[in-house]
């Protein structure tokens, strides 16, 4: 956008607008077409016209691109001075960003100024082209539109939300953020105020500076992001270009190394991409490259002098617990908690990037169930092998791995003894790393096993030497009485399961279904009893009308095929060669068959197994039911039934012989065999 300056009174220290496809005339009389009146004497009625051409179709996308500028000076007695060029009479086109006019002897020049305005746009449209409707409106008016972050190019970022990759860049560059609200305030500076004259000035072209939007009042809404800073803290600030010198970001995840590596870099800090392989990658591969990329300057210091930082990389699929089991093991390592793309933003807008590095805290009571559980399976190892040597030192011949456990005779004891009440202590045999081995055992089993256990001298020397082995024999066998003191569990009687009758199921089963269909044929019903209810079915009958029509007769009376309107004289006496059928007025009525309606019964289908009829017992029939048998066997001679429909038509060939079908009858049953004769050609 061209920007038009002067320290001269005629403008009153205001900036306006060259708006493109107009032409501004300066005089010194502001009639006859002049815009700009300048009181001095050096300077003619119509002194200088200052032309801005259209935007050429597709420049809106080109950040470099400029409407071209011309000047032309009207023949002046003083003429015109452009950049320390003099012109009279002569025009000339400007391509620098900023030019200097001399109008004749004046003493306070004009100064031309290319002002860009380029919008970067944070959409997540998919479309081909998502640019289309704000270019329509801006492309005209000079202002480029482009999806990317132009770094050194781009003036306002337009988006949705506050934290996009585009709006870090912004804030670290001391770039505006704006709604997409923005876009239609800048439309509304830029139209004239009178649509009808086309020397109607816009807002804009009469100060520019009053009259072009402010960004901080389009800040877009709040989201879901972890700062809850006030608007004010989106405003530009130059300073935030080192936000993050000295600081290094692994990343894994190469979608987020895309979309954070130029606010890093912007901010002076380092992206670096670590692809790993998901399912294989351990832990400690991480923490080698962090350690490898951070060489003698450590991981990270808590002092805001930078370090080295994982970025987080979980995704939301079927490799999600291995993602968070990796950070956390990761963290865990290098003592630093992971840092979440949501935290940059805050960092951004404190300028300060030390509150991504933060000490990492385990939980104590998972580390310390942990620790146990890692540790009890080893102890109770021990003691099992040891069992085990005993067992095979005392038996050679027995090859079984498995020691006998001691059956005790006493189920439970009366004497309301409790082994847990008993104090513990540790054994102070030995210094170091005996101490830690050594297990805590009772005072009373200390008396017991010197009072029944009688060793040996040799056992006596190996447990003043092996003071922890002594120690977890003693244990073995407490936790053996222990175990045989308490009493089993009585075992639960499994409840006999009741014999299923099938034949009662089905039956309650069809109950259920016969109940269940009269329901619905009730509620199906119910409102059509209440639509009739009151209502007397005989008094329905009289509200029918009824009319007599007299039908007119027909007459059978044969009518002469002469009087006929397709009767044609010139087939009159000829032969029927094609047997043609006379149709329509005077032909006689054929002898009409009369159909029968024969009833269809459903033929039994074959069964693979013994069914029910074979198994029928046959009762010897009496001569009534034997005579009714033969008499719905034969058929009446007062009903005749068509067998066979016979074509009204002469058969086209005579010469050739039908064959008459024969149904076998008097026979008891229909499973007779049928015989088919035929003639034997001869040869």
């Amino acid at each position: 956008m061209w920007i038009l300056s002067s320290d001269g009174d005629f403008l009153r220290g205001k900036r306006v607008w060259l708006k493109p496809g107009k032409q501004y005339l300066f005089g010194r009389v502001k009639k006859n077409g002049v815009h700009h009146a300048i009181d001095n004497v050096t300077i003619s009625r119509q002194h200088l016209v200052i032309e801005v051409g259209r935007v050429k179709p597709g420049d809106g996308l080109h950040v470099h691109a400029k409407s071209r500028l011309k000047v032309t000076d009207q023949k002046t007695k003083c003429g015109t001075i452009i950049d320390g060029e003099p012109i009279k009479g002569l025009s000339k086109e400007l391509n620098k960003d900023e030019h200097v006019i001399q109008i004749g002897k004046y003493p306070h020049p004009l100064r031309i100024k290319w002002h860009p305005v380029v919008l970067s746009f944070s959409l997540p449209s998919k479309t081909n082209d998502p640019l289309s409707q704000a270019r329509s409106s801006l492309e005209e008016l000079d202002i480029k539109t482009v999806v990317p972050y132009v770094v050194g190019k781009t003036t306002h970022v337009v988006q949705n939300k506050r934290n996009t990759s585009n709006g870090l860049q912004a804030l670290i560059n001391g770039r505006h953020i704006v709604h997409k609200s923005y876009i239609e305030a800048i439309v509304y500076a830029a139209a004239p105020g009178d649509l009808e004259s086309e020397e109607a000035l816009c807002p804009l072209e009469e100060d520019f500076d009053a009259f072009w939007p402010d960004p901080t009042q389009y800040l877009p809404p709040r989201g879901k992001e972890p700062s809850r800073r006030s608007d004010a803290a989106y405003q530009p600030d130059p300073s935030r270009v080192n936000v993050f010198e000295g600081y290094t970001f692994i990343f894994c995840d190469g979608s987020r190394f895309d979309d954070l590596q130029g606010p890093i870099t912007n901010g002076h800090g380092k992206a670096l991409l670590y692809e790993i392989e998901r399912g294989r990658t351990t832990a400690e591969d991480i923490v080698n490259y962090m350690k490898q990329v951070a060489g003698n300057k450590g991981l990270g210091n808590f002092d805001g002098s930078g370090g080295v930082i994982l970025v987080q990389f979980r995704k939301a699929d079927e490799h999600c617990d291995w993602d968070i089991e990796i950070e956390n093991r990761v963290a865990s390592l290098t003592g630093q908690k992971i840092v979440e793309t949501n935290e940059f933003l805050d960092a951004i807008l404190g300028n300060d990037a030390s509150s991504l590095i933060r000490s990492y805290r385990m939980n104590l009571f998972a580390s310390e169930s942990q620790v146990l559980g890692e540790r009890v399976p080893m102890e109770d190892d021990e003691p099992r092998r040891m069992g085990l040597h005993n067992t095979k030192a005392a038996s050679h011949s027995s090859k079984r791995s498995r020691t006998r456990t001691y059956v005790s005779k006493f189920k439970t004891f009366d004497d309301g003894f409790d082994m847990d009440s008993i104090p513990m202590y540790t054994l102070e045999h030995g210094s170091g790393s005996e101490e830690t081995s050594q297990a805590r055992i009772p005072d009373s089993l200390l008396g017991q096993s010197q009072t029944s256990i009688h060793l040996s001298e040799g056992e006596e020397i190996v447990s003043e030497l092996l003071p922890g082995a002594a120690a977890m024999k003693i244990r073995l066998a407490e936790g053996r009485k222990r175990a045989k003191s308490t009493p089993p569990p009585e075992a639960s009687q499994k409840p006999k399961r009741a014999r299923l009758n099938v034949m009662e199921a089905a039956r309650q089963r069809r109950l259920a279904v016969d109940e269940e269909a009269m329901q619905q044929r009730e509620q199906e019903v119910a409102p059509f009893c209440a639509m009739t209810e009151g209502v007397e079915i005989g008094q329905l009958r009289n509200l029918a009308i009824v009319e007599e029509m007299v039908m007119p007769a027909m007459s059978h009376e044969q009518v002469d095929p002469t009087h006929s309107v397709r009767y044609d004289e010139r087939w009159s006496g000829r032969n029927n060669f094609k047997k043609f059928r006379r149709k329509g007025h005077g032909c006689p009525i054929p002898h009409s068959v009369q159909p029968v309606i024969v009833p269809l019964e459903e033929v039994k289908r074959k069964d693979s197994g013994l069914g029910e009829t074979c198994w029928r017992t046959r009762q010897p029939k009496s001569a009534c039911q034997t005579s009714n048998d033969r008499t719905k066997e034969t058929p009446s001679t007062s009903h005749p039934i068509v067998l066979r429909n016979r074509s009204l038509t002469p058969p086209s060939r005579i010469g050739k012989r039908s064959r008459d079908t024969r149904v076998s009858g008097g026979s008891d049953s229909d499973d007779g065999l049928r015989f088919r004769f035929r003639i034997r050609k001869g040869k």
